[in-house]
């Protein structure tokens, strides 16, 4: 991953991509552990 993509939910520089809709996602909306983002999580959030 490019350190130039955006997170799709809020656009802070992303860090991870979504292993289920392949969106770049931040360290805020992204489970390392699920390898998904808050969205496909259904829109439980990430600390």
């Amino acid at each position: 991953m490019s350190v130039k993509d955006l997170c799709h939910v809020c656009g802070e520089p992303a860090s991870s991509r979504c292993d289920s809709c392949g969106g770049a996602a931040c360290d805020s909306h992204y489970d390392a552990g699920s390898g998904l983002c808050v969205e496909c999580e259904g829109g439980r959030r990430f600390s």
